[in-house]
């Protein structure tokens, strides 16, 4: 069995939001880093957007960027500046893809969920 390569595993949304409300809205995976001294530092972030008719059209740049806080996406009790105790844009997005289902079933032990994300964000690798 070859693995599937990343535009292969990021081609269409596959993995739906359980609601009821939001029938065209899949799980999506999102790629965001902040600067470090030692060069960027990855967070992959479990997300999800509407469906618009195209694949390729997945943007979420000002959900991370400018719209909702850290601590709504990362599991920490708060993040703070010297000005303020709500700070948005403290990571930058790098780019989202429609979360596979080959990384669901990795993430229930069939498979390497590791594995997917490198191929899937071949940044994090820091080869470029």
């Amino acid at each position: 069995m070859t693995k599937p390569t990343e535009m292969e595993l990021m081609a269409t949304p596959e993995v739906k939001v359980d609601s009821d409300r939001h029938p065209g809205m899949f799980k999506t995976l999102d790629l965001l880093k902040i600067k470090s001294l030692d060069g960027p530092i990855f967070f992959i972030v479990e997300g999800c957007a509407m469906f618009k008719g195209k694949p390729e059209d997945l943007d979420c740049m000002f959900l991370y960027e400018e719209h909702t806080c850290p601590t709504n996406f990362i599991r920490i009790e708060a993040i703070f500046t010297p000005d303020s105790d709500d700070p948005h844009g403290v990571f930058k997005w790098v780019r989202s893809v429609w979360m596979p289902k080959e990384y669901v079933a990795a993430k229930d032990g069939i498979g390497e969920p590791d594995e997917i994300l490198r191929t899937l964000f071949p940044e994090t690798r820091g080869d470029d």
